[in-house]
């Protein structure tokens, strides 16, 4: 089986090297899943959305704190966002 593409800054890139990232509007990541799992393929925003946020209520949540969804390669990943978890601004929990 073939994996599908997702473009990223033009180029093609396959699924199973995307990780997608949930950021608030300062840029502080919110959470991160990859988009090809055992169980799972996160191909759409939207999928990655209803997978985080199931719920109608758990939608308006994220609206209201204004979090975005973006796909990254996985190494841009591993060298731009994955020790950038702690933010001293947001102490709390952005949902």
């Amino acid at each position: 089986m073939s994996i599908p593409n997702l473009i990223i800054n033009g180029a093609p890139v396959p699924l199973d090297e995307i990780v997608w990232v949930e950021r608030r509007p300062c840029g502080c990541l919110v959470s991160a899943v990859v988009a090809v799992g055992a169980s799972q393929v996160l191909a759409t925003a939207g999928q990655v959305r209803d997978y985080w946020h199931p719920t109608e209520a758990d939608r308006r949540r994220a609206d209201a704190a204004r979090l975005t969804v973006e796909p990254v390669t996985a190494a841009r990943y591993r060298r731009e966002f994955r020790t950038r978890w702690h933010c001293d601004q947001h102490a709390t929990p952005a949902l």
